[in-house]
């Protein structure tokens, strides 16, 4: 028994053996190639192939080649081997990778920026925050992500700065990332953002990415300033609060602006940008939807309802709980004013009982389009009630329209 064990390991050792030796093989060829480009001034596709294939070896033997690699007369090949020194993750490689952030070729720099980030080595830190402001997008998203990975706050001032100026190439706008960084970077980064955020002289945008920031921090204190803006007695850092909250992509701006929305004594506008702002948040905090849902129907200001019941009716929230809960809080309300602003999805929903309070509105608040949605509803008890309404009204009532555009009762039920 023991004889046949000792056959077996010496098995398996000898074809763990034979795998390193493969592969030991397969890193030489592939750096032989990339060392046989040295001094060519073509490119060559299989050279490029090797530079990047090193990578996926996590070789610290392939260091050396690839350091060399990144002055290739081939930016392909320089790209590549930024990028297979940052997968490999050796130190050697971090101030030849600095260097790079200066290569003529943009995407060799944002190769190398994010290269540095994956090692992590705090030399970086300078380096990547010099290269936030010298005004490529591209270089300054790679850049913002790196310094994110590396997490040192030293770059905080540079990165604020960088934030602040408008970005000039709306598809390459570097302000997430940028503020995805900051957010990173926790306490240190909390006062300079609050100050900017709260800042009058800030532009919006800035202003609306340094709150980004402050909800992505950890410090359950980073809000405060904002919420407490809410009760400030100058209408426009009120307003500019609301905004400021929105902006934040965070569960912790939503109970401040549903306590807004409670205060009836608050003004309607206020309430208003409110509601705006939650509806925001409703498609990804639940908690945001429940605070619409519960405004919907209490609310002294119609306008205010319509717009709560507006929120939850968009695409991102037709079918949650909360819209057809709300829905059907209207339908049972009866206010014809929201059951004829709303009756298309009350009839999409196609809610058992909900025909009675849809004939009052249109009856109370109709129109010629109303009536000949109802028409077309595929709901017999509305059809019969939109002819009378069209009789009484003195309209001509017109044979159903094949493939129209009215809501068909329960297609979204």
């Amino acid at each position: 028994m023991r004889k046949a064990t000792c056959v077996v390991l010496l098995g398996l050792c000898t074809v763990g053996a034979l795998i390193i030796a493969k592969r030991y093989v397969h890193e030489h060829r592939l750096m032989e190639i990339l060392q046989s480009h040295k001094g060519s001034t073509t490119a060559d596709a299989i050279v490029e192939n090797a530079a990047s294939e090193l990578g996926k070896t996590r070789s610290h033997r392939a260091v050396a080649p690839l350091i060399e690699a990144l002055q290739d007369s081939d930016p392909t090949v320089r790209r590549n081997a930024a990028e297979s020194l940052g997968a490999i993750r050796d130190r050697r490689a971090v101030n030849p990778l600095i260097s790079a952030l200066q290569d003529p070729a943009i995407e060799v720099r944002t190769s190398a920026a994010l290269a540095l980030g994956d090692i992590k080595d705090p030399r970086a830190v300078i380096p990547l925050a010099a290269a936030l402001s010298v005004g490529q997008n591209k270089l300054t998203i790679s850049a913002a992500r790196a310094l994110y990975a590396i997490g040192d706050p030293r770059c905080v001032p540079a990165l604020i700065k960088a934030l602040s100026k408008p970005s000039v190439d709306p598809d390459n706008d570097p302000s997430s990332a940028i503020a995805i960084a900051l957010g990173g970077m926790g306490a240190p980064a909390v006062e300079p953002l609050q100050r900017a955020v709260r800042s009058n002289e800030s532009e919006p945008g800035f202003r609306c990415f340094a709150a980004l920031a402050l909800g992505r921090m950890k410090d359950r204190h980073a809000l405060e300033p904002l919420i407490e803006d809410l009760r400030s007695q100058e209408e426009s850092i009120r307003r500019q609060a609301i905004s400021n909250l929105g902006c934040t992509d965070s569960s912790d701006a939503i109970p401040p602006l549903a306590a807004l929305l409670k205060s009836n004594g608050s003004d309607v506008a206020l309430r208003k940008m409110a509601v705006e702002t939650l509806g925001q948040l409703a498609g990804v905090f639940p908690s945001a939807a429940d605070a619409l849902s519960a405004t919907a129907l209490n609310d002294p200001d119609l306008t205010i309802r319509s717009e709560a019941i507006s929120k939850l009716t968009g695409w991102w929230l037709i079918n949650s709980p909360q819209t057809n809960d709300t829905l059907q809080a209207v339908v049972r309300d009866g206010n014809p004013e929201l059951v004829s602003t709303f009756y298309d999805i009350i009839i999409k929903k196609g809610y058992p009982g909900s025909e009675g309070s849809l004939i009052k509105a249109l009856n109370t608040k109709g129109s010629s389009l109303m009536a000949e949605d109802f028409l077309n509803s595929g709901n017999s008890t509305l059809e019969r009630a939109a002819s009378d309404w069209a009789l009484r009204n003195g309209f001509h009532v017109m044979p159903k329209i094949a493939g129209g555009t009215s809501p068909q009762w329960g297609s979204q039920h």
